[in-house]
């Protein structure tokens, strides 16, 4: 890791600890948790850390209905598309959620299992977005996983950008509107 980008972690570190202080030992057994695979495999078993494995709804892939997407996306600015991720991997999703918030973790840490990484890579997504972007959009670092309360719904978000297009995309974890 170049010099630069450990100096900014270490005050983002600093920045984050100031903010929240914690009593020593808290502080000493949160970075071991921190540091430990087994402790983040253990919290969240129904997610991965670190696997090969790819799961991915294939479903939006289909040429035709990128087309529509990206039609109806330049037309009204926004697109809704059902079903982008299986509803099974939402709800283990949901779950790490409701177990990093229950453990006073902040809900970025949801970034620590893959199918987080994962959701806005899959093959049908990457199509969708390089379609309407452009096929050199980039993700951004600028992700975090929200927590609404059950009433309302709980997603994930994770902001895309190429040249002065945005793109966000947000996947909630439960469904949004009363049925």
């Amino acid at each position: 890791m170049n010099k630069k980008r450990t100096s900014a972690h270490h005050q983002a570190a600093l920045q984050l600890l100031r903010a929240n202080p914690l009593p020593p030992e808290e502080l000493r057994q949160r970075l071991s948790q921190l540091r430990s695979l087994a402790y983040w495999r253990g919290m969240n078993p129904q997610l991965s850390v670190q696997s090969r494995s790819v799961e991915a709804n294939e479903e939006v892939g289909m040429m035709s209905v990128i087309e529509h997407l990206t039609s109806r996306f330049e037309k009204e600015g926004y697109l809704q598309a059902d079903h982008a991720l299986p509803e099974p991997l939402v709800g283990r999703m949901r779950e790490c959620t409701k177990n990093l918030k229950r453990e006073r973790w902040p809900l970025v840490f949801a970034f620590v299992y893959d199918e987080f990484w994962r959701a806005t890579r899959t093959p049908a997504l990457v199509r969708l977005l390089s379609a309407i972007l452009s096929p050199r959009y980039k993700q951004i670092p600028k992700i975090w996983t929200h927590y609404v309360a059950p009433d309302g719904g709980s997603g994930l978000r994770s902001v895309m950008r190429h040249s002065k297009m945005v793109a966000c995309t947000w996947f909630p974890g439960t469904q949004l509107l009363p049925a």
